[in-house]
């Protein structure tokens, strides 16, 4: 005798799909326009390059310090920090002070 197969419905399970995106999409509604404002900001072109320091600077000057920076590592042979050039900068600038330009 042949079994009599009865029809499983996927509507229930349908159903079931719909309402678990509705609950998640009105769950993360209020969070989602804080994360779409954070991708939205855009990195100012001026500001503190470091923590230590409390001076804006224009990006062709952050180019030139990061520049100096290479040249610095390559010249020591080892890592060189932001704060150690400008250190170098401040006694080249004392004993150069005459040359200085502002």
């Amino acid at each position: 005798m042949a079994k009599n197969k009865s029809k499983r419905s996927l509507d229930s399970v349908g159903e079931a799909q719909k309402q678990t995106e509705k609950t998640n999409k009105d769950k993360f509604a209020s969070t989602q326009s804080l994360i779409q404002e954070t991708q939205k900001k855009k990195m100012s072109s001026k500001g503190r390059i470091s923590p230590q320091l409390s001076c804006t600077i224009l990006p062709e000057d952050k180019k030139l310090l990061s520049e100096l920076t290479i040249f610095a590592v390559n010249k020591a042979g080892k890592a060189v920090n932001t704060s150690q050039v400008i250190r170098a900068l401040i006694r080249l600038g004392v004993r150069k002070m005459d040359e200085l330009e502002f």
